[in-house]
Order: C-alpha cells, then structure tokens, then sequence
C-alpha cells in the first residue's frame, strides 16, 4: 500500500513538473516578447527625445552664434572708431596704439571664424566650446575698453 502512494505521489510529482514546464515557455516567449516592445517603444522615445534635443541645440546654437556674431561686430566698430581717434595723435604713439589697434583686430578676426567654423558633436563638447568663447570673447571687449580709456586719458 506505501509502494502504491509513493508510486502515485511520484506520477503525480512528474505530471506537475511536466504541465508546468510545457506552460512556461509559452509564457517565457509572451513575457520576453512584451519586453522586446517595450524596448522598442523606449528605443523610440529616446530617439524622439534626442532629435527634440538636437532640434533645440541647434536652436540654442544658431542664437548664440547670432548673439556673439553681434557682439564681434560691435568690436570692430569700436577698433574702426578708435583707429579713426588716433588719427589725430603723434605719428609715434600713433603708430604704436594702431599696432595694438591691429592685434585686437587679429583677435576679433580669428572668433569670428572660430564661431562661424564650429561644428557641433557633442553636448559637452558645446558647453566647453561656449564657456571658453564667452571667456575670449568678454577679455577682447575688455582690453579695447582698456585701450579706450587710456586713450581719453591721453588727451
């Protein structure tokens, strides 16, 4: 009689094992099928977020260019202006202030095609190239100030 329970037990044990083990892998495909979706809808999403970013990037770029573009002409207004002021001094100071008139020009020259020749490729990339630019572009106004002032206290 133990033989006979332990035998239908058994059975009964394989059985179990057996219908569940056949059910699984139907659900395995649902389940890895459900998440290769999901994955593709993310995939999607990210895709759509990053052309959004990239839309907006360039926004932010094509605006900034502008901003600093203005900014650069604004310089070399005030050098034309400047150069014109020293017309009226000594020849040799004269053509000492014109030589750094120059240099700041070089300068100005140089991020005008520094802004105009940037290429963007990475994020961090744009905010180094901004940061730096911002800084070059803040010490050049500030040394044609300088140079400004010096020349209305020669005067």
């Amino acid at each position: 009689m133990k033989t006979k329970i332990l035998k239908m037990a058994f059975v009964g044990g394989v059985l179990a094992t057996v219908l569940v083990g056949c059910n699984s892998p139907i659900q395995n495909k649902e389940a890895v099928a459900e998440q290769e979706l999901k994955k593709e809808e993310i995939n999607s999403m990210e895709m759509d977020l990053d052309r959004k970013q990239a839309s907006l990037d360039s926004a932010q770029y094509a605006l900034y260019r502008e901003e600093s573009e203005a900014r650069l002409m604004a310089n070399e207004q005030r050098i034309a202006q400047m150069k014109e002021d020293a017309k009226s001094e000594k020849k040799e100071l004269r053509l000492k202030y014109e030589k750094a008139l120059d240099d700041l020009n070089k300068k100005n020259v140089s991020m005008k095609i520094k802004i105009r020749e940037y290429k963007k490729d990475v994020k961090n990339d744009w905010e180094s190239f901004k940061f730096g630019f911002n800084k070059d572009i803040d010490e050049l106004g500030k040394s044609i100030s300088e140079m400004a002032e010096k020349n209305m206290k020669k005067k």
